[in-house]
């Protein structure tokens, strides 16, 4: 994951990679995509200290998951991305390794145990080492009169890694021929979306063979919060991605 951000801007320029919410797959351009998928998910995270003015702070609700979580806070981003498009991220102090923490959060099959609104998670294809494409499929919408719509899904591309002693998961919607839309489902797409999860370290903290052990981890979640995103929510984005983010907290602080 070095020079993530030279890698990212060579990305952009070339037709595979745009602004657009989904990227198009591409064998000779395997390494500037998956470091731009990184790259776009830390530059969500530099925005908090660059441009303070454009954060604002959301009350977390249930008030009683602060019982339960003191440290979790939730900031949101109205500009960055346009009127129909905001930042959010989550944040807290888990007690946990940010390793175990990472080998949770890759393992797809655990997603719904935290993700109340998703019906399916897989893997669909490995590219890499850092790299696979996943499908998520959400559970159906219910329209004004009641009726049931159709399911939800997304085409994936998961890039993840380690960068210093943080570890790095970001996901982020990509044509791939091996996951083409299905009729059955509506097929959505989001930015970079992820988790940054860097151990707490103090004074104390032990060196093994020159790597850090923390039983202590900063946990950052960003999703892009899209107005799909808002009606896959039920209006209301913030209380559901604050209650998965504490649901994830609460597995993981049983590992």
């Amino acid at each position: 994951l070095h020079n993530i951000s030279a890698a990212a801007a060579a990305a952009a320029t070339t037709d595979n990679v745009s602004s657009s919410a989904c990227w198009k797959w591409s064998d000779d351009m395997s390494k500037e995509i998956s470091l731009g998928n990184i790259a776009s998910l830390l530059s969500a995270i530099n925005t908090i200290d660059l441009v303070q003015s454009t954060w604002i702070n959301m009350p977390i609700t249930p008030p009683s998951l602060l019982n339960q979580i003191p440290s979790l806070n939730c900031i949101l981003n109205e500009g960055a991305w346009g009127n129909d498009v905001k930042t959010l991220i989550v944040s807290a102090e888990v007690n946990a390794s940010a390793a175990a923490m990472f080998d949770f959060i890759m393992d797809v099959s655990k997603r719904t145990m935290y993700d109340p609104v998703l019906e399916e998670a897989r893997v669909v294809r490995s590219l890499d080492e850092n790299n696979d494409i996943i499908q998520y499929v959400y559970k159906g919408l219910v329209g004004e009169g009641g009726e049931k719509k159709k399911k939800s899904d997304y085409s994936l591309l998961r890039t993840w890694g380690k960068h210093d002693s943080r570890y790095i998961i970001s996901s982020r919607s990509i044509l791939h021929p091996s996951l083409p839309e299905d009729d059955d489902f509506i097929r959505e797409e989001i930015s970079p979306s992820g988790f940054i999860l860097s151990p707490i370290l103090d004074e104390n903290t032990p060196v093994k063979e020159e790597e850090v052990v923390s039983n202590k981890t900063h946990l950052q979640y960003v999703i892009i919060v899209t107005p799909r995103v808002k009606q896959i929510a039920g209006g209301n984005p913030v209380q559901l991605v604050v209650g998965a983010v504490a649901k994830l907290i609460g597995h993981c602080e049983t590992l």
